[in-house]
C-alpha cells in the first residue's frame, strides 16, 4: 500500500484483511479484520 514508511502490505481473503510489514527477516502481523473495519485500523496505522 502507498504512503506508509514502512510499507504497508494486505492480503485478502473474502471478508477479512490481514496487514502485515515486512522488516528484513521478520513479518509482523498487525492486524486480521473485516473489510468494515479496515478503513478505521488503516488510520491508527498511519
Amino acid at each position: 500500500m502507498s504512503g506508509y514508511n514502512p510499507p504497508l502490505y494486505r492480503l485478502r481473503s473474502g471478508d477479512f484483511r490481514a496487514y502485515y510489514r515486512i522488516l528484513s527477516d521478520y513479518v509482523i502481523i498487525l492486524a486480521v479484520t473485516h473489510k468494515k473495519d479496515a478503513e478505521k485500523l488503516l488510520k491508527k496505522l498511519r
